[in-house]
């Protein structure tokens, strides 16, 4: 029977050989013998961390530490770990305590220093506001998607301060489009969207589908297609058609997907997920947003500040009511949200413009909002005709977008087009009003909003934290 040492040597070789699961799997069965040897959690803690599976890492890490508080490589075995979720504020702590013991120690020097610029940096981006862009899908006069309009749509909402595009959903019409529809739909817009910045979030709804298999492949080819992360709605999980419980269903849509970014849309507006069941999907590690539709404020709050929790995840809004309070939240506890709704069609330079202004002009903000607020009675009425109606005739727009719509019962009547031109004219006021504070905004890559994360950008990053952390002993 081989020893402690004999396994821990294996482990040591299957480490350098690359071949981390072997590593882990010798590893354990020396902890096995010998469960008080610190040094063998802190060699798997680093093999997990070179798999990127930081949970494992750091329990392992912090169990090192348990074992040997005295030894400086335990806290940089921790802080690679926390450095790998992201929790840059508590990594930085972790680097200092080793630097107590260890003074002189660089590896922990230069995790202490790339930490704490990450995290000033996380500072920066949570105290911004996206603008997610609930896009329309404009139609030629024949029916078919217009594809060009598509373009002008795309470059149009991003340069006036959509920092995301919601692409499948109701807005879209996304229940009168064909899978082939979807797909060569979302493919037009990430391909678009990409000319602005390389990794521009994109969302949009991907369950469809009887079976969880059918769902699991529509979420795979619209991931494949330039979604970002695909947005599940949980009751759909829990129709007569599936068998099990929408939580069972859910976690073998989870298997089934594998590690694709998932975003919760809940469209239950009165009830809605239990504040467990929020927990629990946040839990699973694969949600990057969290989409409410509530119009209880005390719950919008509540589960704001429990998805905020989430590494890498945006609470998203879709209540123009409670913005400014909502806003006012977020910028308290320095966390990261977004904001969608139809209106992000109408004026998306105005929403820009508030959640950049909402605490240095608060009485200016206040007054803005209650315009979104008030607009937003009208926005919904034949939506989203009503928002073609109102980009064909928006000159800033500068395009003649067709008002068809597949969607039945929206046609426009003349009172409805005289509404449509009064809000027209009180948007333009009311941006002529935030003269010269108001700005179309640019995006740039130095104003980059806290986006989806992708498998291949995540694992490049992990990598190269992890190179300069593998040390065995």
């Amino acid at each position: 029977n081989m020893t402690s040492a004999d396994l821990k040597n294996q482990g040591n070789q299957c480490f350098s050989s690359k071949d981390y699961e072997s590593a882990i799997k010798f590893f354990t069965q020396a902890i096995e013998l010998t469960p008080s040897d610190h040094v063998l959690y802190s060699n798997r803690s680093a093999a997990y961390a070179m798999l990127q599976r930081w949970g494992d890492a750091l329990a392992d890490a912090n169990k090192t530490v348990e074992l040997k508080p005295d030894w400086p490589r335990g806290y940089s075995r921790q802080g690679a770990a926390l450095h790998g979720l992201e929790q840059f504020e508590k990594a930085t702590k972790v680097y200092s305590k080793g630097l107590e013991i260890d003074p002189n120690n660089q590896q922990l020097k230069s995790g202490l220093l790339e930490c704490d610029a990450l995290w000033k940096k996380q500072i920066e981006q949570q105290a911004e506001v996206n603008v997610w862009a609930m896009m329309i899908t404009p139609f030629e006069e024949s029916g078919a998607i217009d594809y060009k309009m598509v373009d002008h749509l795309v470059d149009w909402l991003i340069q006036n301060g959509a920092t995301g595009i919601f692409a499948l959903s109701s807005a879209s019409e996304v229940e009168h489009l064909s899978e082939e529809e979807r797909i060569s739909l979302v493919q037009r817009i990430s391909k678009k969207a990409k000319t602005h910045r390389g990794d521009f979030p994109i969302v949009g709804s991907g369950v469809f589908g009887s079976t969880l298999e059918e769902k699991a492949n529509s979420i795979q080819q619209l991931y494949k297609s330039g979604l970002t992360s695909v947005a599940i709605i949980p009751s759909q999980l829990s129709s007569s058609e599936l068998v099990n419980g929408w939580k069972d269903n859910f976690s073998k849509l989870l298997q089934l997907t594998q590690d694709i970014p998932l975003t919760i849309y809940d469209l239950s507006p009165q009830d809605g997920l239990s504040e467990d069941d929020v927990t629990w999907l946040k839990n699973t590690g694969r949600i990057t947003h969290f989409i409410d539709t509530s119009s209880n404020l005390e719950k919008i709050k509540q589960r704001m500040l429990n998805f905020s929790q989430t590494p890498r995840g945006q609470f998203i809004t879709t209540n123009d009511v409670y913005v400014f309070s909502l806003l006012e939240l977020a910028r308290d506890n320095s966390i990261s949200i977004g904001y969608s709704s139809p209106n992000t069609n109408f004026y998306p330079a105005v929403l820009a413009w508030l959640f950049r202004n909402v605490t240095v002009r608060k009485e200016q903000a206040q007054m803005v909002q209650r315009f979104i607020s008030l607009s937003q009675l009208l926005i919904g009425h034949k939506f989203p005709r009503s928002a073609k109606k109102f980009l064909s005739e928006l000159p800033a727009f500068g395009a003649k977008i067709s008002c068809r719509s597949r969607e039945a019962g929206l046609d426009l009547t003349e009172q409805d087009n005289d509404r449509i031109e009064h809000l027209l004219e009180t948007t333009c006021f009311v941006i002529s009003e935030l003269t010269p504070e108001f700005s179309t905004p640019t995006v740039t890559a130095d104003s980059k909003p806290l986006s989806s994360p992708t498998p291949d950008s995540s694992r490049a990053h992990g990598e190269s934290k992890t190179r300069q952390k593998s040390v065995l002993l």
